[in-house]
């Protein structure tokens, strides 16, 4: 019975720490995809500025499309990596709550 009774335990104690480590790889992830998406979106942008005639419209307008295209991906990311972001902040903030929660009960 007592192996059963530390198997439960040591069950508990790892999933404790899944949370924790999905929150860490989340902000690794989303750490790496925003240093590449600035790029892509940094150069979107020069390249869409460079496309514009003094009058501010497009010199190739289906380059100005797939541009636009190009950077509404872009932004439809950096919402997909605020989403990661937001995950490892939440799953940080609960375990520090959970700790000062469980240093009060003590």
């Amino acid at each position: 019975m007592q192996e059963n009774s530390k198997s439960f335990f040591d069950e508990a104690r790892e999933q404790e720490f899944v949370p924790q480590a999905l929150a860490i790889l989340s902000k690794g992830i989303a750490h790496d995809l925003n240093n590449a998406l600035g790029a892509i979106m940094g150069y979107g942008d020069i390249i869409k500025d460079t496309n514009l005639e003094s009058n501010g419209e497009p010199i190739d307008v289906i380059l100005s499309k797939r541009i636009d295209n190009i950077l509404s991906a872009t932004h439809r990311a950096a919402a997909i990596i605020n989403q990661l972001s937001t995950f490892a902040r939440q799953v940080a903030l609960e375990k520090t709550l959970g700790l000062v929660h469980a240093t009060h009960d003590e």
